[in-house]
């Protein structure tokens, strides 16, 4: 299952509309949805604004949501994959409690005491691309480093850098394409992630219709995930 956001498209007058600048349907309900590869979504929830959320105790505002989409699937061996937006340490910690498995690229400023142990970002890029990096906590959580046009980090409770496998970048200073090494958790993050992106490319006949009351606007999208 991958974690993300939707947008629902709306221009009428409705408190939940939001505006989104950095998509092509900029304003409409914003949804956080939880979907299979597949593009069936199976849980969402309607986004209606900021939340006062003591991080502290919780999991964030982002972690929350995934805890709460996850409600259904808590002890039967799932997987959840998610972006920095979500990522956090309590998160993975209470989804591991749940038997539900992560996997998620991290901002750096969320990894706490575990940055330390890391290398720079002058390091790894000096390795070069596909340069790799590994740390596990004591508490089992593993964290990669990984560079490749920029560096990456990614959280997990189960996929570290083995198995490897290489990937095809194109260089600027060969002006060619290359191969470079992938660790496992990039690659099973990029191959289970797509699922929210791939329901909005599905959805291909919106219903554009004007109403006067707007939830009909989400009831129409949402019956489709139903078909």
């Amino acid at each position: 299952m991958s974690v993300d956001e939707m947008i629902i498209p709306f221009k009428g007058r409705s408190g939940l509309k939001q505006y989104v600048p950095k998509i092509p349907c900029k304003w409409g309900y914003k949804l956080w949805a939880q979907a299979g590869i597949s593009g069936y979504v199976y849980c969402f929830e309607i986004y209606y604004g900021g939340v006062n959320v003591d991080d502290s105790k919780n999991a964030g505002v982002g972690g929350e949501v995934v805890k709460r989409l996850c409600h259904d699937i808590s002890g039967r061996n799932h997987k959840i994959y998610a972006d920095n937006y979500f990522s956090n340490i309590q998160l993975l910690l209470d989804l591991r409690d749940k038997q539900i498995w992560y996997v998620g690229t991290i901002r750096f400023d969320r990894l706490q005491g575990l940055y330390k142990l890391l290398k720079s970002k002058k390091e790894m890029k000096s390795l070069g691309r596909g340069a790799t990096n590994v740390m596990t906590s004591s508490k089992g959580l593993t964290v990669v480093q990984w560079h490749d046009n920029a560096l990456v980090h990614t959280i997990s409770t189960y996929a570290g850098i083995y198995p490897q496998d290489t990937d095809k970048r194109f260089s600027k200073k060969q002006i060619k394409h290359i191969q470079i090494g992938r660790p496992f958790a990039i690659k099973t993050y990029n191959d289970h992630m797509g699922g929210v992106d791939l329901m909005d490319f599905l959805l291909l006949y919106r219903n554009y219709r004007k109403h006067r009351r707007w939830h009909l606007r989400i009831f129409t999208i949402s019956s489709m995930w139903l078909l």
